[in-house]
This record gives structure tokens, sequence and C-alpha cells, in this order.
């Protein structure tokens, strides 16, 4: 019995723990996030984190959540990745910047 009262007991630490825990959030203060988890795409927004809105050619975000690197023959514009010109590719570049370069 006094088993199964400890099991019930840290359950419900760890759900408590769980559901305080903000989606996202990689670093939290009471209440607020600090820090949000850029690589799954989540930024600060406020006291909390927002998962961006961006394109799958988007490899990473800025603090904006807007997207600032791009996979493949595309430049970031705000939340999507837009096609290079032929003149504008350089070759053997995987990843564009907003200014298009490599």
């Amino acid at each position: 019995m006094k088993v199964i009262l400890n099991l019930l007991f840290l359950y419900s630490i760890i759900y408590r723990v769980r559901s305080d825990a903000i989606v996202g959030c990689l670093k939290q203060t009471g209440g607020d996030c600090d820090l949000c988890d850029h690589l799954n795409f989540y930024y600060l927004d406020g006291t909390t984190c927002t998962k961006a809105t961006v394109g799958a050619e988007c490899a990473g975000i800025d603090f904006d959540g807007n997207c600032l690197v791009c996979i493949g023959q595309k430049f970031p514009n705000g939340a999507t990745c837009n096609d290079l010109t032929p003149e504008e590719e350089i070759h053997l570049c995987e990843g564009y910047g907003a200014d298009k370069s490599c």
C-alpha cells in the first residue's frame, strides 16, 4: 500500500510539472518562458512560445519567427522561401540567407 501511495504522489508531481510547462519552452521562470526551442521552430512571443508558420523549405527561424535560412535553391522572405533565378544560384550551396548569400 505504501508503494502505491508513493507512486501516486510521484505521478501527481510529474503531472503538475507537465501541466505548468509551456509548449516549445526550453527555459522557464515561474509562468514565463525565457528561451524557446528554435530548432523546432518556436520563438518567444511575449512570455510564451509560438510555433512559427514557415514553409517546408525553411531550415531555421529568427527571433521573430521569420525564416532565416532556406534549403535548396531558395532564399528566405518573411515566412516563406522564394526561388532564386539561375543567375543568383551559387554552385554547391546548400542553403541561402535573406541577402541571397550562401
